[in-house]
């Protein structure tokens, strides 16, 4: 049986290795920044009065930050011009279980 050279099996390793990494990504990490903005094009998806917190996470993944409200906020670090980090909040809030309020903030 033939070995495989060390850059296939470093590459067998790597694609083993990516879900387990991605999951992980997803579960936790920093709170204060994700990885991708929620884009306006994404937010099309949503319908007031229809869309639950559950249609949300199912949309955009696990949030950074869940009220006892039921509100649930995501964050993102958005690139400025100058080589400076700005921070981008999205507040999805709910009234009797469905979406009445998107609120974005950047700072």
């Amino acid at each position: 049986m033939r070995q495989p050279s060390a850059g296939k099996a470093a590459l067998l390793i790597a694609a083993l290795a990516a879900p387990i990494v991605l999951v992980g990504c997803q579960q936790g990490g920093d709170a204060s920044v994700r990885a991708a903005t929620i884009r306006p094009a994404d937010l099309r998806h949503l319908v007031f009065g229809r869309t639950t917190g559950d249609d949300v996470e199912r949309l955009f993944g696990v949030p950074d930050e869940r009220a006892t409200d039921g509100a649930l906020t995501y964050r993102a670090a958005l690139a400025s011009g100058h080589g400076q980090r700005k921070a981008e909040t999205l507040t999805f809030r709910f009234t009797n279980g469905v979406l009445s309020r998107i609120c974005r903030a950047r700072s």
